[in-house]
């Protein structure tokens, strides 16, 4: 699914091709070389040991219920003339993408992302089967990482944590792509080397409009919602402390004798605790002006943003305290302080070192009541005791409640922003008006289509627009599509005011009941 700009000689994608609106005929033709070049580029790969991002249950659990709490499912009936929203049936024949079917076939069905063996699937469950496959080649997986206070995404290996990935990674093409770090999440999405990137989304969203049959349409529009999903299980990575504090090592914890059996513990207990439909629906819709501020802001409040100066991870918790039989909470807090390895999160006290010999520890909390990590006296050492910090599991699964559910508060706002561009459209004597509706348009192509009886699509009319308009403005006039016309749609090629890409269209039956 690489965005159109891209050169021809980079990698193609599966979709890219198979979603392309290409004949039968094109398709024969093209098929021999896209599985020898791209089978052999994503199946070998996807078949190397990865670290455990959990994508097929928390993040395409958080993706489904943001979908459903969100505008989407009207929005695909307007925009794209899906009566059915979110569970209408589109259909991506497998022989068309072999190497997408090859990955799905890994997924697990029991999670609802692989379509039945004709290829059909609910346009919910090409959304989830997107944001499972995220991190699919496995090395891909590293560009999902942001730190707000370097502006970064996760940093090479180093030291111990190099020596670890070697002994206990069996992947050259994972470890080495783990050694070397990645890119960072905002600049991921937006990558020409991320095959299903923001361009891809808007791609295939415009094909899903301007193709001839309705078929091409409808595996356009899945192509759409898999780009949309993987955007998605991006941005709800940055729910996950570790992915925005620079903590590469917190995945690589070894969980049985395979010395592969790596993961994150952190990741793993909320897998075990809200698997994918416990994920509670978002608690609001979050609005952003562009699809980078849900990231991170200017005013801080994107969700990488909130997050990593909110809670801990494994690897930046504060360093042990030393501690005297007379330590009061007063001086633990001012020792603390010193021991953060970042300015936030601040827990707040007491610090009872009574409750710090206890099998359960001592707690420590955000000021909203939230445990932030427990802590444990230990052996001395010269003579004085040491306070330990942890997260045990039912201090990661209090955690998790409160990140899952600001986590879904955000993917429902970035899909909305996806799939943000309405048209409204009027007949006025024997011309259309075309108007915006919520979002305020800039520069770009505003073309209409007509569906003849069988569901040909065809253009009749097309204007470029140079001049930015306001919300709910008038676009343009056009002259009324041609007799016999059963359905019409018109799309918007662009850029919003803001300069962001924009794709905006409205599908409608007619003619218009006025």
């Amino acid at each position: 699914m690489n965005s159109p700009e891209l050169p021809s000689s980079l990698s193609p994608n599966p979709l890219d091709h198979s979603l392309a609106g290409e004949t039968s005929r094109d398709r024969l033709c093209h098929r021999g070389w896209v599985i020898a070049g791209v089978s052999l580029l994503l199946f070998t790969v996807a078949q190397q040991q990865a670290p455990a991002w959990q994508a097929q249950t928390t993040i395409a659990g958080v993706t489904e219920q943001a979908a459903l709490g969100s505008s989407l499912h009207q929005r695909l009936d307007e925009q794209l003339g899906l009566t059915e929203g979110l569970f209408s049936i589109l259909r991506i024949p497998p022989q068309d993408a072999p190497s997408l079917f090859e990955l799905l076939k890994k997924l697990n069905p029991s999670n609802g992302h692989v379509p039945d063996p004709t290829g059909h699937q609910t346009a919910l469950g090409w959304l989830a089967a997107g944001s499972a496959l995220a991190d699919t080649p496995p090395q891909q997986a590293v560009n999902h990482f942001y730190d707000p206070r370097t502006g970064k995404g996760a940093s090479p290996a180093k030291g111990n944590l190099a020596t670890t990935l070697r002994n206990r990674i069996a992947s050259i093409v994972v470890r080495e792509s783990l050694l070397r770090g990645g890119l960072a999440a905002p600049d991921w999405i937006i990558s020409p080397e991320n095959p299903m990137n923001v361009s891809g989304f808007h791609d295939q969203y415009r094909k899903a409009i301007k193709a001839r049959t309705l078929g091409e349409r409808n595996r356009h529009a899945a192509g759409a919602l898999l780009a949309a999903g993987a955007i998605m299980s991006v941005l709800a990575d940055m729910g996950s402390p570790a992915h925005v504090r620079d903590d590469l090592g917190s995945f690589f914890e070894l969980f049985s004798g395979d010395q592969t059996d790596v993961g994150s513990r952190f990741e793993r207990v909320a897998e075990l605790a809200f698997g994918r439909l416990g994920i509670e629906p978002p608690a609001q819709v979050i609005k952003k002006s562009t699809l980078r501020d849900y990231f991170t802001a200017a005013d801080k409040t994107g969700l990488a943003d909130i997050v990593s100066i909110g809670y801990f991870s494994a690897n930046t918790l504060p360093r042990p305290i030393p501690v005297a039989a007379k330590s009061t909470s007063t001086s633990i807090s001012a020792a603390l302080s010193k021991a953060l390895r970042r300015p936030a999160p601040v827990p707040v006290g007491p610090f009872d070192l009574e409750a710090a010999r206890s099998p359960v520890g001592g707690r420590l909390e955000s000021s909203s009541g939230v445990c932030l990590a427990h802590f444990h006296l230990r052996d001395r050492r010269q003579g004085r005791a040491q306070l330990w910090f942890s997260i045990p599991d039912s201090c990661a699964v209090e955690q998790q409640r409160e990140l899952l559910s600001l986590t879904t508060s955000y993917v429902a706002g970035a899909l909305a922003y996806l799939f943000r561009g309405s048209l409204a459209v009027k007949l006025d004597g024997q011309m259309l008006t075309v108007s915006s509706d919520a979002t305020a348009l800039g520069s770009g192509t505003l073309t209409a289509f007509s569906d003849d009886e069988l569901g040909v699509r065809s253009p009749f009319a097309s204007v470029a627009l140079t001049q930015p308009t306001a919300q709910k403005a008038v676009l343009a006039s056009l002259a009324a599509p041609p007799q016999k016309t059963k359905r019409i749609a018109v799309l918007f090629e662009g850029v919003d005011t803001q300069g962001e890409p924009i794709s905006a269209a409205t599908t409608i039956k007619w003619p218009l009941d006025q």
